[in-house]
Protein backbone atom coordinates (compact mmCIF):
# COMPACT_ATOMS: atom_id res chain seq x y z
CA UNK A 1 0.00 0.00 0.00
CA UNK A 2 2.61 2.44 -0.74
CA UNK A 3 4.51 3.74 2.45
CA UNK A 4 2.38 1.02 4.52
CA UNK A 5 1.90 -2.76 4.69
CA UNK A 6 -1.61 -4.01 5.26
CA UNK A 7 -1.19 -7.52 7.41
CA UNK A 8 -4.75 -8.88 7.50
CA UNK A 9 -5.40 -12.33 9.69
CA UNK A 10 -7.83 -14.44 10.26
CA UNK A 11 -7.96 -17.23 12.72
CA UNK A 12 -10.98 -19.93 13.74
CA UNK A 13 -10.51 -22.22 16.56
CA UNK A 14 -12.81 -24.90 18.05
CA UNK A 15 -12.71 -25.67 21.75
CA UNK A 16 -13.93 -27.95 24.05
CA UNK A 17 -14.60 -27.22 27.44
CA UNK A 18 -15.97 -29.56 30.14
CA UNK A 19 -16.90 -27.10 32.38
CA UNK A 20 -17.30 -23.65 31.44
CA UNK A 21 -18.30 -22.00 34.83
CA UNK A 22 -15.77 -23.45 36.34
CA UNK A 23 -17.72 -24.98 39.13
CA UNK A 24 -16.59 -27.68 41.30
CA UNK A 25 -20.13 -29.61 41.03
CA UNK A 26 -23.14 -29.61 38.52
CA UNK A 27 -20.57 -29.14 35.81
CA UNK A 28 -21.46 -27.89 32.54
CA UNK A 29 -19.76 -28.94 28.67
CA UNK A 30 -19.81 -27.36 25.76
CA UNK A 31 -17.94 -26.43 22.81
CA UNK A 32 -16.94 -23.46 21.35
CA UNK A 33 -16.24 -21.55 18.03
CA UNK A 34 -14.09 -18.38 18.20
CA UNK A 35 -13.46 -16.33 15.03
CA UNK A 36 -11.14 -13.57 15.48
CA UNK A 37 -10.48 -11.38 12.63
CA UNK A 38 -7.54 -8.94 12.61
CA UNK A 39 -5.58 -6.36 10.79
CA UNK A 40 -2.20 -4.03 11.03
CA UNK A 41 -1.03 -1.66 8.72
CA UNK A 42 2.84 -0.56 9.28
CA UNK A 43 4.46 2.03 7.56
CA UNK A 44 7.93 1.17 5.31
CA UNK A 45 9.78 4.21 5.73
CA UNK A 46 13.20 4.83 6.09
CA UNK A 47 12.70 6.77 9.58
CA UNK A 48 10.03 6.88 12.24
CA UNK A 49 7.39 4.46 11.92
CA UNK A 50 3.67 4.25 12.18
CA UNK A 51 1.64 1.13 13.33
CA UNK A 52 -2.28 0.86 13.27
CA UNK A 53 -4.19 -1.56 14.55
CA UNK A 54 -7.75 -3.68 14.88
CA UNK A 55 -8.83 -7.11 15.67
CA UNK A 56 -12.04 -8.74 17.33
CA UNK A 57 -12.60 -12.12 19.02
CA UNK A 58 -15.83 -13.50 18.87
CA UNK A 59 -17.09 -16.56 20.41
CA UNK A 60 -20.61 -18.86 19.81
CA UNK A 61 -21.17 -21.15 22.23
CA UNK A 62 -22.94 -24.49 20.98
CA UNK A 63 -25.46 -24.78 23.68
CA UNK A 64 -24.90 -22.41 26.14
CA UNK A 65 -25.63 -18.71 24.01
CA UNK A 66 -26.05 -16.87 26.63
CA UNK A 67 -22.17 -17.25 27.27
CA UNK A 68 -21.56 -15.54 23.44
CA UNK A 69 -19.11 -12.87 23.82
CA UNK A 70 -17.71 -10.13 21.05
CA UNK A 71 -14.44 -8.83 22.13
CA UNK A 72 -12.59 -5.91 19.96
CA UNK A 73 -9.34 -3.54 20.10
CA UNK A 74 -8.07 -0.87 18.22
CA UNK A 75 -4.93 1.07 18.73
CA UNK A 76 -1.75 2.78 17.11
CA UNK A 77 2.02 3.33 17.86
CA UNK A 78 4.10 6.13 16.91
CA UNK A 79 8.01 5.94 16.59
CA UNK A 80 10.00 9.13 16.11
CA UNK A 81 13.58 8.97 15.44
CA UNK A 82 15.03 12.20 16.83
CA UNK A 83 19.00 11.51 16.71
CA UNK A 84 21.21 8.43 16.26
CA UNK A 85 19.89 5.87 18.93
CA UNK A 86 17.43 8.40 20.76
CA UNK A 87 13.92 8.16 19.89
CA UNK A 88 10.56 9.24 21.32
CA UNK A 89 7.37 6.53 20.87
CA UNK A 90 4.15 6.86 21.73
CA UNK A 91 0.61 4.50 21.46
CA UNK A 92 -2.99 4.29 22.85
CA UNK A 93 -5.76 1.82 22.21
CA UNK A 94 -9.69 1.13 23.60
CA UNK A 95 -10.68 -2.30 24.02
CA UNK A 96 -14.29 -4.07 24.97
CA UNK A 97 -13.37 -7.62 26.86
CA UNK A 98 -14.91 -9.62 29.06
CA UNK A 99 -14.41 -11.95 31.71
CA UNK A 100 -14.67 -15.51 31.61
CA UNK A 101 -17.00 -17.34 33.81
CA UNK A 102 -14.19 -19.40 35.81
CA UNK A 103 -12.56 -15.74 36.67
CA UNK A 104 -12.94 -16.11 40.40
CA UNK A 105 -13.28 -12.12 40.04
CA UNK A 106 -16.67 -12.64 37.91
CA UNK A 107 -19.67 -12.30 39.85
CA UNK A 108 -20.95 -15.50 40.40
CA UNK A 109 -24.43 -14.56 40.43
CA UNK A 110 -24.76 -13.26 37.08
CA UNK A 111 -26.01 -15.36 34.31
CA UNK A 112 -23.44 -13.57 31.28
CA UNK A 113 -20.27 -12.78 31.03
CA UNK A 114 -19.11 -9.29 32.49
CA UNK A 115 -18.01 -6.78 30.04
CA UNK A 116 -16.00 -4.16 30.50
CA UNK A 117 -13.98 -1.17 28.32
CA UNK A 118 -9.94 -0.90 28.52
CA UNK A 119 -8.40 2.20 27.62
CA UNK A 120 -4.35 1.95 27.16
CA UNK A 121 -2.45 4.99 26.36
CA UNK A 122 1.68 5.12 26.89
CA UNK A 123 4.42 7.90 26.00
CA UNK A 124 8.43 7.00 26.76
CA UNK A 125 12.15 7.96 25.27
CA UNK A 126 15.28 5.93 24.56
CA UNK A 127 18.28 7.85 24.80
CA UNK A 128 21.47 5.33 23.54
CA UNK A 129 24.83 6.29 24.45
CA UNK A 130 27.80 4.02 23.46
CA UNK A 131 27.13 0.75 26.42
CA UNK A 132 24.23 2.96 27.97
CA UNK A 133 21.30 3.11 27.54
CA UNK A 134 18.18 4.99 29.34
CA UNK A 135 14.51 4.31 28.61
CA UNK A 136 11.25 6.38 30.34
CA UNK A 137 7.99 4.86 29.99
CA UNK A 138 4.60 6.47 31.14
CA UNK A 139 1.34 4.08 31.15
CA UNK A 140 -2.28 4.96 31.54
CA UNK A 141 -4.79 2.28 31.99
CA UNK A 142 -8.72 2.88 32.74
CA UNK A 143 -11.48 -0.02 33.46
CA UNK A 144 -15.31 0.36 32.84
CA UNK A 145 -16.89 -2.15 33.75
CA UNK A 146 -20.83 -3.02 33.01
CA UNK A 147 -23.28 -4.60 35.14
CA UNK A 148 -24.11 -7.85 35.02
CA UNK A 149 -27.60 -9.28 34.79
CA UNK A 150 -29.31 -11.89 37.14
CA UNK A 151 -31.73 -14.86 36.63
CA UNK A 152 -34.15 -12.74 37.98
CA UNK A 153 -33.54 -9.32 35.47
CA UNK A 154 -31.81 -7.65 38.23
CA UNK A 155 -28.73 -6.07 38.11
CA UNK A 156 -24.52 -6.79 39.46
CA UNK A 157 -23.79 -3.23 40.64
CA UNK A 158 -20.32 -3.43 39.30
CA UNK A 159 -19.08 0.38 38.82
CA UNK A 160 -17.58 -0.53 42.40
CA UNK A 161 -14.43 -1.69 40.18
CA UNK A 162 -13.80 1.01 37.56
CA UNK A 163 -10.35 2.41 38.31
CA UNK A 164 -7.70 4.23 36.57
CA UNK A 165 -3.80 3.09 36.54
CA UNK A 166 -0.85 5.34 36.47
CA UNK A 167 2.56 3.65 36.28
CA UNK A 168 6.21 5.39 35.55
CA UNK A 169 9.06 3.07 34.31
CA UNK A 170 12.80 3.77 33.95
CA UNK A 171 15.30 1.57 32.89
CA UNK A 172 19.36 1.38 32.77
CA UNK A 173 20.75 -0.87 30.75
CA UNK A 174 24.84 -1.04 30.44
CA UNK A 175 26.71 -3.47 27.54
CA UNK A 176 28.83 -5.84 29.43
CA UNK A 177 29.75 -8.03 26.16
CA UNK A 178 28.52 -7.42 22.82
CA UNK A 179 25.05 -8.39 22.92
CA UNK A 180 25.03 -9.19 26.65
CA UNK A 181 22.94 -6.15 28.38
CA UNK A 182 22.55 -5.89 32.67
CA UNK A 183 20.34 -3.73 33.60
CA UNK A 184 18.33 -2.31 36.62
CA UNK A 185 14.49 -1.02 36.31
CA UNK A 186 12.27 0.78 38.71
CA UNK A 187 8.71 1.53 38.51
CA UNK A 188 5.79 3.33 40.78
CA UNK A 189 1.89 2.67 40.27
CA UNK A 190 -0.71 4.13 41.48
CA UNK A 191 -4.09 2.90 41.35
CA UNK A 192 -7.19 5.02 41.94
CA UNK A 193 -11.17 3.44 41.82
CA UNK A 194 -13.74 5.71 40.98
CA UNK A 195 -15.75 4.72 43.80
CA UNK A 196 -13.62 5.04 47.53
CA UNK A 197 -15.52 1.97 48.97
CA UNK A 198 -15.33 -1.32 47.54
CA UNK A 199 -17.35 -4.22 49.40
CA UNK A 200 -16.72 -2.23 52.17
CA UNK A 201 -13.10 -1.72 51.24
CA UNK A 202 -11.04 1.58 49.97
CA UNK A 203 -8.74 -0.18 47.72
CA UNK A 204 -6.64 2.64 46.18
CA UNK A 205 -3.15 1.67 46.16
CA UNK A 206 0.05 2.70 45.58
CA UNK A 207 3.46 0.67 45.01
CA UNK A 208 6.68 0.53 43.55
CA UNK A 209 9.20 -2.60 41.62
CA UNK A 210 12.95 -2.66 41.32
CA UNK A 211 14.94 -5.54 39.90
CA UNK A 212 17.76 -6.40 38.13
CA UNK A 213 18.12 -8.43 35.09
CA UNK A 214 19.96 -9.50 32.01
CA UNK A 215 19.20 -9.16 28.19
CA UNK A 216 20.83 -11.23 25.45
CA UNK A 217 20.86 -11.18 21.83
CA UNK A 218 22.73 -14.19 20.13
CA UNK A 219 22.99 -13.20 16.74
CA UNK A 220 19.26 -13.12 16.30
CA UNK A 221 18.28 -16.81 16.39
CA UNK A 222 17.98 -16.35 20.39
CA UNK A 223 17.05 -13.03 22.30
CA UNK A 224 15.40 -12.36 25.39
CA UNK A 225 15.87 -11.55 29.33
CA UNK A 226 15.73 -12.25 32.91
CA UNK A 227 15.13 -10.19 35.86
CA UNK A 228 14.38 -10.54 39.71
CA UNK A 229 13.32 -7.87 42.22
CA UNK A 230 11.14 -6.36 44.72
CA UNK A 231 7.67 -5.97 44.66
CA UNK A 232 5.28 -3.92 46.95
CA UNK A 233 1.96 -2.55 47.41
CA UNK A 234 0.56 -0.53 49.86
CA UNK A 235 -3.46 0.11 50.37
CA UNK A 236 -5.15 3.02 51.89
CA UNK A 237 -7.72 0.89 53.41
CA UNK A 238 -6.24 0.18 56.76
CA UNK A 239 -8.00 -3.39 57.09
CA UNK A 240 -5.99 -4.77 54.52
CA UNK A 241 -2.68 -6.11 54.58
CA UNK A 242 -0.12 -4.55 52.83
CA UNK A 243 1.80 -6.52 50.08
CA UNK A 244 5.80 -6.90 49.55
CA UNK A 245 7.32 -10.27 47.95
CA UNK A 246 10.14 -11.62 44.98
CA UNK A 247 9.11 -10.52 41.68
CA UNK A 248 10.94 -12.41 38.81
CA UNK A 249 10.29 -12.27 35.17
CA UNK A 250 11.72 -13.89 31.85
CA UNK A 251 11.15 -13.47 27.95
CA UNK A 252 12.87 -15.45 25.46
CA UNK A 253 12.66 -15.63 21.72
CA UNK A 254 13.91 -18.26 19.92
CA UNK A 255 13.97 -19.27 16.19
CA UNK A 256 15.23 -22.77 16.13
CA UNK A 257 14.70 -22.36 11.97
CA UNK A 258 13.53 -19.27 9.46
CA UNK A 259 10.53 -19.96 9.40
CA UNK A 260 9.58 -21.09 13.53
CA UNK A 261 9.73 -19.50 16.19
CA UNK A 262 8.96 -20.15 20.11
CA UNK A 263 8.32 -17.82 22.61
CA UNK A 264 8.21 -18.37 26.09
CA UNK A 265 7.41 -15.72 28.91
CA UNK A 266 7.30 -15.75 33.01
CA UNK A 267 5.87 -13.07 34.96
CA UNK A 268 4.91 -12.36 38.44
CA UNK A 269 3.11 -9.78 39.59
CA UNK A 270 0.43 -8.48 42.11
CA UNK A 271 -3.35 -8.18 40.38
CA UNK A 272 -6.48 -6.58 41.88
CA UNK A 273 -9.54 -8.55 42.95
CA UNK A 274 -12.85 -8.16 43.86
CA UNK A 275 -12.66 -10.69 46.73
CA UNK A 276 -13.67 -9.02 50.31
CA UNK A 277 -11.02 -10.13 52.02
CA UNK A 278 -8.06 -9.54 50.20
CA UNK A 279 -6.92 -6.08 48.39
CA UNK A 280 -4.95 -7.96 45.64
CA UNK A 281 -3.26 -11.40 44.68
CA UNK A 282 0.38 -12.31 43.80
Amino acid sequence: MGAFRAKPTLDITETYNDNIFAEENFTNEDFITNVKPGITIESNWSRHSLEVFANGDFAFYSKNDDENYEDATGGANLRLDVLRETYLFAGGSYAKKHEDRGDPNNASQSIEPTEFYQTNANVGVFRGLRRFSVQLDSFYTGYEYENGRQSDDTWVENGDRDRNVYEGVARVGYEILPDYEAFVRGSVKSIDYDQAVNNGFDRDSEGYEVEGGLSLDLGGKTRGEVAVGYIERSFDASNLSDIDDVTFGASILWNPTGLTSLRLNVDRTIEETVQTDAGAYV
